[in-house]
């Protein structure tokens, strides 16, 4: 399954802050990445039902993910070794391309916490009882997101925020599922938390330590949170790539 999103609005000016100014030296800083919008596309996919025509969006995703992710392990844990079940048996990928190149994505699912069986799954381990209660506030469906990815060599564009556009994506996704929360686990040293409070997810814990670093657990309730509205170029970026079905 793929879903194509329309072509993203020309309104969007690339070539805005594009400029990378010398250091003091005037040696030149490394040339951070700029986003073309016309080359943005954003893509469902699932691993478990993937067409004929999935199979390079998918490649691509994955190596996107295993790049990153095999480094952060690595980074807090001090292993390199990544199993590809962790990928290939998700509901739900998102992914954001740039041109052919998956630069950005995130896993989506759905799981009902008034079973004791999503209860005790592996992502909700590191959750304190009363965070899973406080999930819970408005209905027990929780649309789960995590694994969010973003490629390397696509941090910090020169033109646009692209962790501000995945997660303002995943509430986009959230919004058109009938689940009653979004909820994530957010990592503080790379201000994912402050990122989610910004777009207007609420804290259910703060500090908690998973994988080795503190994480913040948030939610985004349907009946309660508004998303906030980014700046003009970023937000236009969302309404031309966001799901709407």
């Amino acid at each position: 399954m793929s879903t194509s999103t329309e072509a993203v609005l020309q309104t969007i000016d690339p070539s805005r802050c594009n400029s990378v100014p010398e250091s003091l030296d005037r040696r030149s800083a490394p040339a951070r990445p700029v986003i073309q919008p016309d080359l943005l596309s954003f893509h469902r996919l699932s691993p478990r039902r993937a067409g004929v025509l999935d199979l390079p969006l998918l490649g691509s995703a994955y190596q996107c993910w295993s790049g990153v992710w095999r480094e952060t392990f690595a980074e807090l844990e001090g292993r390199t070794e990544l199993c590809s079940d962790d990928f290939t048996r998700q509901e739900e990928i998102s992914a954001l391309f740039h041109g052919y190149e998956c630069i950005a994505l995130f896993f989506s699912r759905t799981v009902d916490l008034s079973s004791p069986i999503a209860r005790d799954d592996s992502y909700f381990s590191v959750w304190p009882e009363a965070a899973r209660q406080a999930a819970c506030a408005h209905g027990s469906r929780v649309w789960v997101s995590s694994n969010i990815t973003i490629h390397r060599d696509w941090r910090r564009p020169a033109n646009c925020s692209l962790s501000r556009l995945i997660c303002a994506l995943i509430m986009e996704r959230f919004l058109i599922s009938d689940a009653d929360v979004l909820v994530g686990t957010m990592r503080n040293d790379r201000r994912m938390n402050t990122v989610t409070y910004e777009l207007g997810a609420k804290p259910l814990a703060r500090d908690v330590i998973h994988h080795g670093v503190p994480v913040d657990l948030v939610a985004f309730y349907r009946n309660e949170c508004v998303r906030t509205t980014l700046d003009r170029d970023t937000e236009a970026l969302v309404q031309a790539l966001r799901p709407r079905d």
